[in-house]
């Protein structure tokens, strides 16, 4: 007897010809998508099956340079335990690229909405109504259909990290803020934007006593615990620096050998309690209210972000729009009206860039100059390339 799954594939004319794949198949997809999606599906999420609309155009032949895309997913999961279940809401929050999820349990099927969910619940995603269940057809995924069902992306992740730390940040530099050093300021928050990344692909720091815990999730609460605890933190900065020599985030500046300029005289209790507010969901930050009647913020979402998922293009591109502007960096008189906005280039067209130009050209060469501004690009590509015989 076929179960639930099966016959809703039926009934929405779904099949492995017209997209329609399935997890324990890998072997048969895996290269038709980019790497980062690939990995996130294989080994993140895990649905048991998932559906992108295929055409000729959208894969190309199967080989290592998927055709660039810009498609979405359904996803099924079959039976899910109840904390799978909590994890999927989230995971799929952050993979940004699900138009919709089913659920199958014993006694019911339920529709999620694939990129919306209410602030005030921001780990599930919105509940769809049974009678949606068909907009999600293939005849309604090749007519355009399945737009007006689900109308445009409001709460997307990237959106909402953004302004997190644009709020953060506005109020650090501002000068009716708490006036701090625009350098100091990007520095720092990129530094713990880097630190949040490592811990959550799952990266252990060995030698140090600051960040401890036996899984991800007790490393992300010691680390957070050390945002207000100046010394400590700036030491754990120090030992970074020092056990992988770089410098994306230098803590000190020197001309000829004299330290002109050292992050952490800059730095103050106040500086670091707006940031701890910001990755520990609390204070002002809990609720979207306001930072000295000035300011109001939007609710932080750092309970929500899981950066194994989300895009490290984000990250990196944050970076470069906070740290890239030489002059602003200096400048000690902004205001809380300066329009402090960050934009980054969208996955699917790094993805564009990678399948035309870079991927092609890393199979050429094996030596590469990487003296060029397009590191969004290369950070996404050098990781797939890296870990293309892993797949």
């Amino acid at each position: 007897m076929e179960n639930r799954l099966q016959q809703l594939y039926e009934r929405l004319g779904l099949n492995k010809e017209n997209g329609l794949f399935f997890i324990d198949e890998a072997h048969l997809w895996i290269s038709r998508f980019p790497y980062r999606v690939s990995r996130i599906l294989k080994e993140v999420i895990k649905p048991d099956a998932f559906f992108c609309l295929y055409s000729e155009d959208t894969f190309g032949e199967v080989n290592d340079h998927p055709r660039p895309f810009n498609r979405s997913f359904i996803l099924f999961f079959d039976n899910p335990d109840s904390e799978k279940e909590k994890l999927i809401h989230k995971q799929v929050i952050n993979f940004g690229l699900a138009q919709a999820i089913f659920i199958n349990r014993n006694d019911t099927l339920d529709l999620f909405h694939g990129n919306d969910f209410s602030i005030s619940d921001i780990k599930r995603l919105k509940k769809l109504s049974d009678s949606q269940i068909g907009n999600f057809s293939f005849i309604n995924q090749i007519r355009g259909n399945v737009f007006k069902t689900l109308g445009e992306k409001q709460n997307t992740i990237d959106k909402f990290l953004l302004k997190n730390i644009t709020d953060a940040r506005r109020i650090l530099v501002a000068k009716d803020g708490l006036n701090l050093l625009p350098k100091a300021a990007n520095r720092l928050v990129g530094r713990l934007l880097f630190i949040s990344y490592l811990i959550d692909r799952d990266v252990t720091f060995n030698d140090q006593d600051y960040i401890t815990g036996k899984n991800k999730i007790e490393r992300k609460n010691t680390f957070r615990n050390l945002i207000t605890n100046k010394d400590q933190l700036y030491n754990f900065f120090g030992y970074l620096t020092n056990k992988y020599n770089g410098d994306m985030f230098p803590l000190i500046e020197k001309d000829r050998e004299i330290v002109i300029y050292k992050e952490e005289d800059y730095i103050t209790t106040k500086h670091l309690e707006v940031l701890s507010h910001l990755f520990n969901c609390s204070s002002f930050f809990a609720g979207g209210k306001k930072f000295n009647a000035n300011y109001t913020v939007q609710k932080s979402l750092f309970d929500l972000y899981d950066f194994e998922i989300i895009p490290v293009e984000l990250i990196s591109s944050i970076y470069e729009n906070f740290i890239g502007n030489i002059e602003e960096n200096e400048n000690l008189n902004l205001s809380k009206q300066k329009d402090i906005k960050a934009y980054y280039t969208p996955s699917y067209l790094v993805d564009y860039v990678l399948s035309q130009t870079v991927t092609p050209f890393l199979e050429s060469k094996t030596k590469i100059d990487t003296d060029c501004k397009v590191m969004n690009y290369l950070a996404a590509e050098l990781t797939r390339y890296q870990n293309k015989d892993n797949c």
